[in-house]
C-alpha cells in the first residue's frame, strides 16, 4: 500500500490509484478507498464519471463509517456539483436527521418534493411543513409546504392537522394564511 501511494505524485499516478482500490478494499480500509476514490474522482474524464466515483465514496463513507458528518458532507458535495436526484437525497436525508441539521434537512426535502410526484411528494412536504413549524420556527413556510400538500391530496391527515392548529396561532398573519388554504377545502366538502 506504501508502495503505491508513493507513487500517487509521479506518471504512474492511473496505475497506482487502480492498484490501491482493490487492495484497500480487501483490506477493509475505508478510510483509505474514500481517499483513493476522491483522487480518481479528481481526474475522471467526464462528470459521469467524476459522479459516480464521488457516489462510491459517499456510499464508503455512509455504510462504514462513524463519521455522519463526513459522509453528510460526501453527499452534500454531490448535490451541490451535480444537482439534487432522488437516489442521493435519499441516502443524505438520514444522515442530517441523525445529526439534527434542520436548515440542511429542510433544504433536502424541499429538492426531494420538487423530485416526487403523488403520495410520495405529499408525504415530503407534510415533513416539510412539520420541520418548519416545529424545529426552525418558519410558520409561513410550514403553511406554504402544508399548501402544497393539501393541494395534492385534501384529505392528508398530516398537513390538515398541522394547518389546523395553526388556525390557533397568536400570530394573526399566520393564522389567516392557514385559513386562507383551508378554506377552500372545507367548502368543497361541504358542497358534497
Amino acid at each position: 500500500v506504501a508502495a503505491y501511494r508513493g507513487l500517487l505524485d509521479t506518471p504512474a499516478r492511473t496505475r497506482a490509484l487502480e492498484a490501491l482500490e482493490p487492495l484497500l478494499s480487501s483490506l477493509g480500509d475505508s478510510v483509505g478507498l474514500v481517499e483513493v476514490l476522491h483522487a480518481k474522482a479528481k481526474d475522471a474524464p467526464s462528470p459521469e464519471a467524476r459522479r459516480e466515483l464521488l457516489v462510491r465514496a459517499a456510499e464508503q463513507l455512509t455504510e462504514a463509517s462513524t463519521d455522519a458528518a463526513g459522509a453528510s458532507a460526501a453527499w452534500r458535495e454531490i448535490v451541490e456539483q451535480f444537482g439534487p436526484t432522488k437516489e442521493v437525497l435519499s441516502r443524505w436525508i438520514p444522515l442530517l436527521e441523525l445529526q439534527r441539521d434542520f436548515a440542511a434537512l429542510a433544504t433536502a426535502y424541499e429538492s426531494l418534493s420538487k423530485i416526487e410526484h403523488g403520495g410520495e411528494k405529499v408525504a415530503t412536504l407534510g415533513k416539510l411543513g412539520l420541520l418548519r413549524m416545529q424545529w426552525l420556527g418558519d410558520g409561513s413556510g410550514a403553511v406554504e409546504a402544508f399548501a402544497g400538500a393539501l393541494a395534492i391530496d385534501p384529505h392528508d391527515s398530516v398537513a390538515r392537522e398541522a394547518i389546523e392548529q395553526l388556525l390557533d396561532s397568536k400570530d394573526v398573519a399566520l393564522a389567516l394564511a392557514a385559513a386562507e388554504v383551508l378554506e377552500p377545502i372545507v367548502r368543497a366538502e361541504g358542497a358534497r
